[in-house]
């Protein structure tokens, strides 16, 4: 968009310049007060005209206030900028620039407030949200948070265990130095590679549900969450030790279960839903033939 502006003339008229930027302003006659937008509410209330081309030149453009632009005239509202939640490598080590709305909403130019996707939240949508608010279930915490929590106890009141210092890493390829990255969730400096912590450690969220079992587990024994799934809408039946295999029981060590959680403790018991003598449904087991109990972990007496 241009702006023809007529000044009173100094001298014989001349013809417009044929500067063609967007928003500056071409004069229809030399005047030395002719200074394009310093001669109108350029600007709108929302910037400062500043002069382009030295004293005297008839040309200027506007520099827009924090919070506008969208065009020369500072007209529309512009909103809060974040790291592109999806972006395309702009170098080898620089992957994720800064966006308007981070790439993840809508910007409303009335209001300079971003208008987000399902699934991210904030000024400029820049985090993520947990599947369903955790159905109110569980809490929604972030990568760094959840990177401290090694062997965290869902049973303890103080679940959140900070002394896990591993680094993930991610094994480089044969001849590749750029992939020998360590990356940390735990907010540390890493020790190699980027030199520092993902730029999404407090960004990306997920869940971790809740455990209200009345009971727990000898020590140094770790019960799964009452409640799984990515947004804890699911409910655990009670687990214990199957009653058909006392003796030469299989070492649960390193054993995981669905969801991702360890499940047992070093040792010859291995703790199961429904003691895998029943079938689970809403929490609740379902015992088959011959076995009884919240758990299933009992027998019938035989005669």
């Amino acid at each position: 968009m241009r702006l023809l502006l007529l000044c009173l003339p100094l001298a014989a008229p001349q013809e417009p310049s044929s500067w063609e930027s967007v928003g500056e302003i071409d004069c229809l006659a030399e005047g030395a007060r002719c200074f394009g937008c310093h001669t109108l509410n350029y600007c709108n209330g929302h910037g400062k005209c500043e002069q382009k081309g030295g004293p005297g030149s008839p040309f200027a453009n506007c520099k827009c206030d924090p919070g506008w632009g969208g065009d020369a005239f500072c007209t529309e509202r512009t909103c809060p900028f974040g790291k592109a939640q999806s972006d395309m490598p702009t170098s080898v080590t620089e992957a994720h620039s800064l966006k308007e709305c981070s790439n993840a909403g809508f910007c409303d130019r009335l209001t300079g407030t971003c208008q987000c996707f399902p699934g991210f939240a904030g000024t400029a949508c820049q985090s993520k949200t947990c599947p369903n608010d955790c159905s109110g279930k569980g809490l929604c915490l972030t990568m760094r948070q959840l990177a401290k929590m090694k062997d965290a106890l869902p049973l303890n009141d103080g679940f959140t265990s900070v002394n896990n210092t591993d680094d993930l890493t991610n094994l480089p390829e044969p001849g590749d130095p750029t992939q020998n990255i360590s990356i940390r969730y735990d907010g540390a400096m890493s020790r190699s590679g980027l030199g520092g912590p993902t730029y999404d450690q407090n960004l990306n969220r997920a869940c971790l549900c809740d455990s209200s079992w009345p009971v727990g587990l000898g020590p140094g024994e770790r019960q799964q969450a009452e409640f799984h799934g990515p947004d804890c809408g699911q409910k655990r039946c009670p687990s214990g030790d199957d009653p058909m295999t006392e003796r030469d029981e299989t070492n649960c060590t390193g054993v995981v279960a669905a969801g991702g959680r360890g499940v047992g403790r070093p040792g010859n018991i291995c703790h199961v839903d429904c003691s895998n003598r029943g079938t689970c449904k809403d929490g609740l087991c379902k015992c088959f033939k011959g076995f009884y109990g919240i758990n299933c972990g009992k027998r019938t007496t035989r005669y």
